[in-house]
Formats: C-alpha cells, sequence, structure tokens
C-alpha cells in the first residue's frame, strides 16, 4: 500500500428499490460522478462502503516482474463482493468499481455525509523483505474531528475502538477459514497514518490481504477463485458485522 494519488472520485450506490434519493444528504462536491443507483429508503438498511485502494494514475504497491498492481487486485476484490452482497438487506456503496483516480479527501468529506456502519477499505500490503507475508487487518486509535466554527481539526479516541476490534476478528476468523495455509498478522492498531481509517466519523476497517512482494502470497493475489473466496469470507463477515 502506497500513498494515495488525486484526481476524480465516482461514487457507485447498489440497492434493489426504486430510484428515489429522498433520503440521501445533499452532495456538496460538484465534481463528483455518481452512478444511476440510489439508496433505499429504508433508514434501518445498514450502510456499507467499499473502498478499493489506489487506482487510475496511483498504481499502490506493484510487483514488477509480474506486472501486478495492488489498485487491479483490490477492484477486482471489491467488485466480486458487490457481485455476491445481498443488497435487499445492506446498501453497498463504492468508491470506484473501474481504474479511476481520486482525492482521498474528496472520498472522506463524501463517505461521511452518508456516516455509514461500516467503511472497509481493501489494500494489499508490501515490504522490502519479501519472507513478510499474510493477511493484516488494522483500525484507528485515533480519529480526526472538525472543530467549528473555525475549521481546525483535532485527534480525539476513536470511540469505535473496541467494536472494530471485534469486528476485526470476525473478519480475521473467516478469512483464516478460507485460507489456511496462509499467515494472519496481529490486528494493528494505527495512529494516524492511514487516512481512511482515521479521518471518517464512523467506524473503518483497513484489510491488507497479502505482500505483492512475496512469491507465496502473489500465488493468491493472481488467482481469480482465490480473490472470489476471499469476496466470500468479507461478505460474510460483513453479514455477521451488520447483524443482516
Amino acid at each position: 500500500m502506497t500513498k494515495l494519488g488525486f484526481g476524480f472520485f465516482l461514487l457507485i450506490i447498489f440497492s434493489n428499490c426504486s430510484t428515489t434519493t429522498s433520503k440521501l444528504p445533499t452532495l456538496t462536491l460538484p465534481h463528483l460522478q455518481i452512478d444511476p443507483y440510489t439508496l433505499n429508503e429504508n433508514p434501518h438498511k445498514p450502510v456499507l462502503i467499499l473502498d478499493a485502494g489506489h487506482g487510475g494514475r496511483d498504481p499502490g504497491a506493484v510487483n514488477d516482474s509480474l506486472k501486478l498492481y495492488e489498485k487491479n487486485v483490490t477492484l477486482k476484490i471489491v467488485n466480486e463482493i458487490a457481485k455476491i452482497i445481498d443488497t435487499s438487506k445492506i446498501t453497498l456503496i463504492l468508491t470506484r468499481k473501474k481504474d479511476t483516480n481520486y482525492n482521498r479527501h474528496d472520498r472522506i468529506t463524501f463517505a461521511n455525509q452518508y456516516n455509514p456502519d461500516l467503511l472497509l477499505t481493501i489494500h494489499i500490503n508490501e515490504q522490502k523483505d519479501t519472507t513478510a507475508s499474510g493477511y493484516e487487518l488494522s483500525y484507528s486509535d485515533t480519529l480526526l474531528k472538525t472543530v467549528q466554527p473555525n475549521g481546525d481539526s483535532i485527534k480525539v479516541p476513536n470511540p469505535y475502538k473496541a467494536l472494530l476490534k471485534k469486528h476485526s476478528q470476525i473478519i480475521n476468523k473467516n478469512i483464516a477459514n478460507s485460507f489456511p495455509k496462509m499467515r494472519q498478522r496481529d490486528i494493528k492498531v494505527r495512529k494516524d497514518d492511514i487516512w481512511m481509517i482515521y479521518a471518517g466519523h464512523y467506524p473503518s476497517l483497513l484489510v491488507e490481504f497479502g505482500f505483492i512482494t512475496n512469491r507465496v502470497d502473489v500465488t493468491y493475489l493472481k488467482n481469480e477463485e482465490s480473490l472470489q473466496n476471499l469476496a466470500k469470507a468479507l461478505c460474510k463477515s460483513i453479514y455477521t458485522i451488520l447483524k443482516v
């Protein structure tokens, strides 16, 4: 996972309802583009945002010898989840479903307007040490809070820490069941180094599935069936976490 780039942000919303946006917040970022999908009017339907890390000009982590790019793998994972998740029970919002590049600040601003019940940002790890391997869950120790009226921001303790630890354990268990030979790394509590799990006002988790620099992990990242199995494991976890 590397630093995010800048550009346009494409939001895709999946639902099984009619095309009405009466329950949606007003969009305040005019350059954002929205697909012709709408949120369910049911206010009790949980909202899930899936973020496929990187995209467009920002490839993320790269395995040059295999021409394997993090941005493509994360997009495949998220799109696989979108294919199989039950949108009659969950409102699904994707930050991208194509190879697009966008500004991370706009992405967070938009996500904050929808106040999701959960945001998962999907990434792939990398290390100079090619023996580093496995999947890893992370959440932030603090959140960034905007202080009114001057617009300044301060760090505050993450009120969802205990909840996110439980969520991480659920996801780890389901991934382990699908990938018993893959290393499960310790759940990581980060400070303020990962924007997508630090700058939002809702529960958010970073899922890093393997190391693009490890020869064993790469076999999973290149394999379509493995990515489909990961999507199934994440869907199962999401149903448990969101209690649907």
